[in-house]
């Protein structure tokens, strides 16, 4: 029990600060959409996803080994050599990215050019900082300076779009001084860069980190064959008008993403606490099975909300894209779902095998993004990369049967049935109020399978409500 609290506690705080974040960028979806058009909106879109692929190979994803060792040390003094050593890696990454990135870029036309390096530099460092203050338990701090980061990006943004009539350009830099301000903020709590010392570099750990890293930046990199590669080619081979659409449909999916993420965030810290614990399956299984019932329901509830939200959230340039939002939704669900479970594989050091499973699933998308993009357009994209997402979440749950020993209850599969009548629900039912009711229902169906981890929430609540009230008695 004491476990299960400090991971609903630790989800807790993390749920706070993201609800903030998103819900703020989620309001803010009517202004882009608006102001912006959705071909533009559609380049931005392309180069995020590029971001994402080449940021995290170039700096050989070194956050996640510095996150996963430092938690095989109970002192800061340790924690901070690991840190230091990780340092090492992200100069190098600066170097070595800089380089490529003027080279690359003297040959392909790129829109604003400076503030995507800025943007992008900012990225690998945000992962990094984000990951020293989560490292020293500083989780409060993590949450509170993504708030800060995501308000005055969001604060930004407004100015700039609003008032002086700008576009993506205003996303970059508004993003990009999101970012500073958010390394700045830890950086002045926990001075990981001031407390850098050379005697503390060591090549077998700078070696040790390669090695647990490399087999992640592979499995970046396939893995941008799936969200990446599906937006280059719906770029290429419709138009950057429907990747516009694309993109507006991921905005949504984010609050999605958000529901799991805080969970995930809370997971990786509990699994790598746990890795050494002899009860480690007990609570392995019982969180991945209980995961996967909260996203399944989640996404069957959230499905049904976007359908009653989504006239009022976007432009009229993009209400073409209402009918794609269950297939996207039910694919990220898979996809976030999937990444849950690869941190029991980081937890137990096997990080080589999330690459095959992610192999796997890109091939698979590549394979279909070809084969249905001719036929069915942007549907039919959408359709490849869903059925990739499922497949990857499945093939990593067969994995972690046979090598990791935790398998899933198989209680956890039925909540499938309440996500097919959604979508059911979805495409069929227009009545406001007739759809009003049936999210009512779904809310009602889903806390009677969620009754369990429910009453331990509300035990927590009453506990620690008991502890802060005798403080004033």
């Amino acid at each position: 029990m004491p476990k299960i609290e400090r991971f609903i506690k630790t989800a807790g705080v993390y749920f706070l600060g993201n609800v903030f974040t998103k819900l703020l960028s989620f309001l803010l979806l009517p202004l882009y959409t608006n102001k912006i058009l959705p071909d533009k909106f559609g380049e931005y879109g392309l180069v995020l996803s590029i971001t994402n692929l080449i940021i995290p190979l170039f700096f050989f994803q070194i956050w996640d080994s510095v996150f996963r060792y430092s938690f095989d040390y109970q002192e800061d003094d340790s924690k901070y050599k690991v840190i230091s050593n990780g340092f090492i890696i992200m100069i190098l990454g600066i170097f070595t990215y800089s380089i490529g990135f003027w080279i690359l870029t003297s040959y392909v036309i790129l829109n604003y050019k400076f503030l995507v390096f800025l943007y992008s530099i900012g990225i690998g460092f945000q992962y990094f900082y984000s990951v020293v203050a989560r490292s020293l338990y500083k989780n409060s701090l993590f949450v509170i300076s993504g708030c800060f980061n995501s308000g005055i990006m969001l604060f930004i943004n407004v100015i700039l779009i609003v008032f002086f009539n700008r576009d993506i350009d205003a996303l970059y830099l508004s993003a990009t001084i999101g970012i500073l301000i958010q390394i700045i903020i830890i950086e002045s709590k926990v001075k990981p860069l001031r407390k850098f010392r050379l005697k503390d570099i060591e090549f077998r750990l700078i070696k040790d980190f390669i090695y647990f890293s490399f087999p992640l930046s592979l499995s970046t990199m396939t893995h941008w064959l799936l969200n990446g590669f599906t937006q280059l080619a719906i770029s290429v081979q419709i138009g950057p008008y429907a990747n516009g659409l694309f993109t507006v449909v991921n905005k949504f999916s984010t609050m999605l993403v958000l529901l799991v993420k805080i969970f995930q965030f809370a997971w990786n810290e509990m699994a790598y606490i746990l890795s050494n614990d002899k009860n480690k399956n007990y609570y392995y299984k019982k969180s991945v099975t209980e995961i996967l019932k909260i996203s399944i329901l989640g996404t069957s509830i959230f499905i049904l909300i976007v359908k009653l939200i989504f006239p009022y959230f976007v432009g009229s340039e993009y209400q073409n894209a209402l009918n794609l939002v269950p297939i996207v939704m039910v694919g990220t669900m898979f996809n976030v779902y999937s990444g849950f479970l690869g941190t029991i594989f980081l937890a137990n050091k096997n990080s080589n095998k999330l690459f095959v499973t992610t192999l796997i699933s890109s091939v698979l998308n590549v394979v279909g993004l070809f084969i249905l993009i001719p036929r069915w357009g942007l549907l039919g994209a959408v359709i490849s990369l869903c059925f990739a997402f499922i497949v990857g979440a499945g093939t990593r749950t067969i994995m972690m049967s046979k090598t990791e020993k935790i398998s899933l209850d198989k209680s956890s599969y039925y909540p499938l049935l309440q996500l097919g009548f959604s979508m059911v629900i979805f495409y069929y039912v227009e009545n406001t109020l007739m759809l009003i009711l049936l999210i009512a229902l779904n809310i009602l169906f889903s806390i009677i399978w969620l009754r369990g981890i429910i009453a331990i929430l509300f035990k927590i609540i009453k506990d620690n409500s008991k502890k802060f009230f005798s403080k004033f008695m």
